[in-house]
């Protein structure tokens, strides 16, 4: 078994080296995190990404789709009220 700061280190190396874009956001819907694979999908450097909305990579016409998403986590059972 690894111990905890194994653990993180490893699965931090799993995300970075990752083709894929993940990111993750915060509950009220600003990015936390973003790795060199969402650098590629969508051209944003992590600099310019981390503490934005995550509605920034949705075009103008699906907004809200990303307030109802945030609105539905906020309220489900596990979360928040």
């Amino acid at each position: 078994m690894l111990s905890m700061p194994n653990a993180a280190a490893r699965l931090a190396a799993i995300v970075e080296s990752s083709e894929d874009a993940i990111v993750s956001k915060d509950l009220n819907g600003f990015i936390l995190t973003w790795n060199s694979g969402a650098e590629r999908t969508y051209a944003y450097t992590a600099a310019e990404a981390i503490g934005n909305p995550i509605s920034m990579l949705l075009p103008q016409d699906r907004q809200n789709e990303a307030k109802w998403l945030t609105a539905t986590i906020w309220h489900s059972p596990r979360i928040g009220s």
